[in-house]
């Protein structure tokens, strides 16, 4: 069998220029991608608020609704005081 031969790495080395050019590379793709991160977060934020907006007029909607059903006389009680007023009626006649 033949042995394996071991491989040579090669370390490349970079300079300084090289290296604050690549960071500044860096940063400034992340500056865009923050940017563009915050810009979504405001449009969101927007959106979120005339939501809460709508929900809470509808909130405000619904209160009214059950308190208006509250003070109306259910059917049952209608036809019975139709009944009665008929009754008044017709006793005066």
């Amino acid at each position: 069998m033949a042995k394996a031969k071991a491989k040579k790495t090669t370390v490349k080395s970079y300079g300084v220029d090289e290296v604050k050019r690549y960071l500044g590379a860096l940063h400034e793709d992340h500056k865009a991608a923050l940017k563009m991160v915050g810009e979504q977060y405001f449009d969101i934020k927007k959106e979120l608020d005339s939501h809460t907006e709508m929900i809470g007029q509808l909130m405000i909607d619904v209160s009214e609704i059950k308190y208006e059903l509250t003070q109306k006389v259910n059917r049952v009680e209608f036809a019975r005081l139709e009944k009665r007023v008929l009754k008044l009626e017709n006793s005066r006649r």
